[in-house]
C-alpha cells in the first residue's frame, strides 16, 4: 500500500492567479489520487507545480503519484524538490524513505526517517520503519530508543512491540520475550515474532519455553525450515545432539541454501569431536553465503580449537571484516591472536569486544581481557 503522506487544502501566503490554480491542480489531484487514479492525480498535480513551482506540497504530492505509477526515479526528484523549496515538510521525508526503503536504499531511507522525525517525532510509523533498518543493519542499541517510542505512541500495534522486542533481544533478552508475547498477542499469524520469542527464550537460558515455542512453530508449519532450524539450535543449547542434527539436517533437507542450520550443525559435529564433519558443514555454509560471517567465525573456532592458528587467524580476520561490530567475532579473534603469544594486539581486540559486548555478555570478554595481562 503507498503511504498516504500528502497535505490537503494547502493554502499559499502569496495571493495571486498562479497560486490559486495550483492550489485549485492541487486539490483536484488530491482527490483522484485518493480515488486511486493515479494518472488523472499526476496530470493535476502537474499542473499545479507549473503554475506556481514554489508550492513544496504540489511536488511532495507529484512524487506520490510518479510513484504510484512506478517511476520511482521521477518520485524521488519531486520529493528531493519539495525539500529544497520547504526542508521542513516531515511528509517528504518520510514518503522519500519509504521510497528507499521499498528500492532497498537503506543508508538513504535511515537518513530521511531520522529526518522525518525530527520534524515530527511522535510519527509512530517512522518510528517503526526506522527501528526495523537499524535492526537490520545490526544497530540494535540505535534502534532501541525509536522502538520504545513507537510502543508508547502506538500501544496496539503488533509490529511496534515486534520491533521492540527484536531490538531488545541482544540488549535484554527477559525483556525481549515480555515484548514479543505483547506482539505474538496482537497478530497471533505473525511467526517471525513467535520465531523471535522462541529465540528471546533460548537467549535468556529458558530452555523448556524456548523448545515448547519452537515446537509449537514446528507443528503448525511443518514445512518451515526456520522453525526446525532454531529448535534444532535450542537441542544443541540443551546438549541433546542427536535430536538437535536430526531437527538440523530436516531443515536442510527443506531448504538446502539454510546458512544458519548448517552452521548450527557443524557446532554440534565440534561437539561430538566429529572435526571434519564440522569443517565440511562451515565451508558448505560458506558455499552458498561467502559473506556468512558468523560461519567464518564458526570456522576459525574450530581451526583455534585444533592448533592451526594461521587457517584460524585467516577466517577470524574475514569474520571481523564482514561484521565488525560483533563482539563474539572480535573476541574470537582475540583468543587466536591470544594463542599465538600475541599479548597486545589480543589486548587491543579483547578490550573492543568489551566495549562492543551487550552487558550480559560483557563478562566472558572481561575476563579475556584480563587473560592478556596488565
Amino acid at each position: 500500500m503507498l503511504p498516504i503522506m500528502v497535505l490537503a487544502g494547502f493554502i499559499i501566503a502569496a495571493v495571486s492567479c498562479s497560486s490559486y490554480q495550483a492550489t485549485y491542480h492541487n486539490a483536484r489531484g488530491l482527490e483522484h489520487y485518493r480515488a486511486g487514479d493515479a494518472e488523472a492525480a499526476l496530470a493535476e498535480f502537474r499542473r499545479a507545480v507549473e503554475a506556481y513551482p514554489e508550492m513544496p506540497e504540489a511536488h511532495n504530492n507529484l512524487g506520490l503519484a510518479w510513484q504510484a505509477l512506478d517511476e520511482d526515479e521521477r518520485a524521488i526528484r519531486s520529493f528531493r524538490q519539495a525539500l529544497r523549496l520547504d526542508h521542513e515538510l516531515a511528509p517528504a521525508h518520510f514518503n522519500l524513505a519509504w521510497l528507499y526503503d521499498e528500492l532497498d536504499r537503506v543508508p538513504q531511507a535511515i537518513k530521511s526517517y531520522e529526518n522525518a522525525l525530527d520534524l515530527d517525532a511522535n510519527d509512530p510509523d517512522a518510528s517503526v520503519d526506522l527501528a526495523r533498518l537499524l535492526l537490520r543493519e545490526g544497530r540494535a542499541a540505535e534502534a532501541l530508543p525509536y522502538a520504545r517510542r513507537a510502543v508508547a505512541l502506538a500501544d496496539e500495534r503488533a509490529d511496534a512491540w515486534a520491533v521492540l522486542g527484536r531490538a531488545l533481544l541482544p540488549l535484554a533478552p527477559a525483556e525481549a520475550a515480555v515484548a514479543l508475547r505483547r506482539a505474538v498477542t496482537l497478530d497471533p499469524g505473525d511467526r517471525t515474532s513467535a520465531l523471535g520469542l522462541g529465540e528471546a527464550y533460548l537467549e535468556a537460558g529458558d530452555l523448556p519455553s524456548a523448545e515448547l515455542q519452537m515446537r509449537a512453530l514446528v507443528k503448525a508449519d511443518p514445512e518451515w525450515a526456520e522453525a526446525y532450524t532454531a529448535l534444532g539450535r535450542v537441542l544443541e543449547a540443551a546438549g541433546r545432539h542427536g535430536a538437535a542434527i536430526g531437527h538440523l539436517l530436516q531443515a536442510l533437507e527443506l531448504q538446502p541454501s539454510n546458512v544458519p542450520a548448517r552452521v548450527s550443525l557443524g557446532r554440534v559435529y565440534s561437539q561430538l569431536g566429529l572435526e571434519e564433519a564440522a569443517a565440511a558443514s562451515f565451508r558448505q555454509a560458506l558455499a552458498h553465503d561467502p559473506d556468512a560471517a558468523v560461519a567464518w567465525e564458526a570456522l576459525a573456532r574450530l581451526h583455534r580449537e585444533h592448533g592451526r592458528l594461521a587457517d584460524a587467524e585467516a577466517a577470524a580476520r574475514r569474520a571481523v571484516e564482514l561484521e565488525p561490530t560483533v563482539a563474539a567475532f572480535v573476541g574470537e579473534l582475540a583468543r587466536v591472536v591470544l594463542a599465538a603469544g600475541r599479548l597486545d594486539e589480543a589486548r587491543a581486540h579483547a578490550r573492543m569486544a568489551v566495549e562492543l559486548a551487550p552487558s550480559a555478555e560483557r563478562a566472558s570478554w572481561e575476563e579475556l581481557l584480563r587473560r592478556t595481562g596488565p
